[in-house]
């Protein structure tokens, strides 16, 4: 009964996660093959990033951090759009951050061949076309990638301290459009949630609790951190600009991710946004001193801290993304849907899936 009550809080909450409201019209689907090992995450606290800098861990510490055994699936996919009317279409292209959730990435083919091909200052892989020089209304990029819940353990005395000087550090810790940070109620409730504890991941944890305990949906467009406090309502997004802007108000680095979620802890299927059967969401990432970015996710429940208990396909990370190519607004709080140079009312405004936007698994094993 406990497991049914969990899995029908993930699947209210994420109900609302996909953008509230969103410009054009339907999608396509395709099918599905399996195969499967055990593996064991092995988190090995580290002071190095393969992609970002990173922070230098103060002191250096070696402490093991291992999940239970958590079988791997291993898939092939194609994420594509079928969209016109626009001038100009950006989209998330899948990559490995880490070894955790989500490994073995591999872009097989982007389609048509993209006039731009880059990433943003946040690390995240961005594909850019000029849609008046291609002769489709298709787009798509086919990947292969092996998929996993995740499963932290965590010795909360071996956590270290930050650098503070690091770009990451400053990074996220600071306030942005959407997750203020710097606000004097954020900042007191923050204090208040963690009274006297100083440990930061004890201190993600208290803040997890209270924000999964305090905060409904379905949530609104436009929320911000602030507003989603007020009003005690927020979507997927609404819940991670507040967590991350309890926690950096605290001093402790934070950022949303997105992309896409397997309701239940099944296998990833096809599926269609606009047949509601492809789930786009938000969710978190804090980073641990010795241990590195920690995935977190406050709508799964207030006992479910530190863990991601279906899988995920991460497509962007970090909020106020700077698309470039003359992009028509400024950033966009996410990039998990493909962005046009068309405004509309979507939220953001140039968040377009199209007429088609679908995930198709052509082979799973």
């Amino acid at each position: 009964m406990k497991i049914l009550l969990i899995i029908l809080l993930i699947a209210l909450t994420i109900i609302s996660c996909a953008p509230q409201h969103v410009v054009s019209t339907k999608i396509t689907s395709t099918q599905t093959t399996v195969s499967s090992q055990a593996t064991t995450f092995i988190l090995e606290p580290s002071s190095t990033s393969t992609q970002l800098p990173t922070f230098t861990i103060a002191p250096t510490l070696h402490p093991a951090s291992t999940t239970t055994p958590i079988p791997w699936q291993n898939y092939q996919m194609t994420y594509s759009t079928k969209i016109g009317g626009i001038g100009k279409l950006w989209m998330p292209i899948p990559k490995q951050w880490n070894d955790v959730g989500m490994t073995n990435v591999k872009i097989i083919d982007i389609s048509p061949k993209p006039d731009d091909v880059y990433q943003d200052d946040q690390g995240n892989s961005i594909a850019f076309w000029n849609t008046r020089s291609h002769d489709t209304t298709n787009y798509s990029i086919s990947f292969s990638v092996s998929l996993s819940p995740i499963e932290y353990t965590i010795d909360p005395e071996k956590v270290g301290s930050y650098d503070k000087q690091s770009v990451e550090y400053q990074r996220y810790t600071k306030p942005s459009k959407r997750i203020e940070s710097d606000n004097e109620q954020i900042f007191q409730l923050a204090k208040q949630i963690v009274g006297s504890e100083t440990n930061p991941f004890k201190q993600a944890q208290l803040v997890h609790q209270w924000v999964s305990t305090n905060i409904k949906g379905p949530g609104e467009d436009g929320e911000t951190a602030l507003s989603v406090l007020i009003n005690r309502n927020g979507s997927c997004s609404g819940h991670s600009f507040l967590f991350a802007a309890l926690l950096r108000s605290l001093g402790i680095p934070a950022r949303v991710i997105s992309g896409l979620i397997k309701l239940d802890q099944g296998a990833f299927t096809s599926g269609e946004f606009w047949k509601h059967t492809l789930t786009t969401h938000v969710w978190s990432e804090i980073y641990i001193p010795a241990y590195g970015w920690i995935q977190d996710e406050t709508a799964q429940g207030p006992l479910k801290f530190a863990s991601i208990n279906a899988l995920r396909i991460v497509l962007s990370k970090g909020e106020d993304i700077v698309l470039g190519h003359d992009f028509p607004i400024k950033t966009v709080p996410w990039f998990h849907i493909p962005q046009t140079d068309v405004i509309g009312e979507s939220d953001p405004q140039t968040q377009n899936p199209g007429d088609s936007l679908s995930l198709t698994i052509i082979e799973k094993q």
